[in-house]
């Protein structure tokens, strides 16, 4: 049977079908706006499914290890002292200018750990 509408012919050789994962399903509930974030975040790392950001695949990465979820900067809050927050307003770029800090006998990269062999021993 042919196409009562010719004009929409097109329609059926131009657009691609997805792939299809045989994931099981996980359903959420989230704001509008945390899906939003979620969606900018998958598509800043490329994760895209169909040419749509693809929270699933941002959420599998995390999961396997490939992405590191680090907690954000506590807020600057009344509670802090004016020291604190030159810390976190402070401007890094002339570091090199002051005294290294002395960390006495700890070293900083092993977070004080005895080091063996190049590996951190526990």
């Amino acid at each position: 049977m042919s196409n009562p509408n010719p004009k929409t012919e097109h329609l059926r050789t131009t657009r691609k079908p997805r792939a299809r994962l045989d994931n099981p399903t996980v359903a959420m509930r989230m704001s509008g706006k945390t899906k939003s974030a979620l969606e900018r975040l998958a598509m800043s790392y490329g994760y895209l499914h169909g040419g749509k950001p693809w929270i699933a695949g941002l959420l599998a990465k995390i999961a396997e290890g490939e992405l590191m979820v680090v907690p954000s900067p506590p807020p600057v809050t009344e509670e802090m002292t004016q020291e604190d927050k030159d810390w976190l307003n402070a401007d890094l770029s002339r570091l090199g200018e002051y005294e290294p800090y002395d960390f006495g006998d700890v070293d900083p990269y092993t977070l004080g750990k005895p080091v063996v062999d190049g590996r951190i021993v526990d």
